[in-house]
């Protein structure tokens, strides 16, 4: 089986995220499933330097790990006056992030779409955050017939340190969250009061 791999953090690049990423493209092999990993490349870490390692794959063949360009801009970064000015209201924040996060989504579909004709993988799995990966799996699902599985290191709409300018805008991401993954074939939760979170909270089946 091959296996789409989305994960921002990949080593080289060292922080807390890209443990699991790494232990999944190691073990999976031995159960007969070759990941090919798209990842964040290193230098788009570059606000974070001491996240750079060395250049080892951790268990990945150098030939199947792709690094694009995938930077995590911060809010009011690079984007024009009005969505600037959208983010500071109720209602009209969650639709200038979902904007940020499509643009961000179509740059990674646009860099692993030629990767995904050549592997021809059998299902997409991608662990988040950054939540733009699930979203992006989900994408690609729809465009080339794929399957995909979400992997949830952190709640989504439910993560700790979330910000919401409004309830209502908590309600709007909510209901985007479940809708992605309820199209998944299935969510990993890594713990069971997350996948209870899932379940009675978000709304996933």
């Amino acid at each position: 089986m091959r296996l789409l791999f989305l994960a921002h953090g990949f080593p080289p690049v060292q922080h807390s995220g890209t443990f699991r990423s790494a232990a999944f493209a190691k073990y999976l092999p031995a159960e007969g499933i070759e990941p090919y990993v798209v990842c964040g490349a290193p230098e788009t870490f570059s606000r974070v330097p001491e996240y750079v390692g060395g250049n080892d794959a951790n268990g990945a063949d150098a030939g199947r790990v792709l690094r694009l360009d995938w930077h995590l801009e911060a809010n009011g970064v690079s984007m024009p006056g009005v969505t600037r000015a959208m983010l500071r209201l109720p209602a009209l924040n969650t639709v200038a992030r979902r904007k940020i996060t499509n643009r961000r989504v179509a740059e990674l579909c646009r860099g692993a779409r030629s990767w995904i004709r050549d592997v021809q993988p059998d299902v997409i799995l991608a662990t988040s955050p950054p939540v733009e990966a699930l979203v992006a799996a989900d994408a690609m699902s729809q465009e080339h017939g794929v399957p995909f599985v979400c992997d949830l290191r952190d709640p989504w709409t439910h993560f700790p340190w979330a910000r919401y300018r409004h309830y209502i805008d908590f309600l709007l991401e909510r209901r985007f969250e479940r809708d992605v993954l309820n199209r998944a074939a299935k969510v990993i939760a890594n713990t069971r009061a997350a996948s209870e979170l899932l379940v009675d909270r978000v709304g996933v089946d």
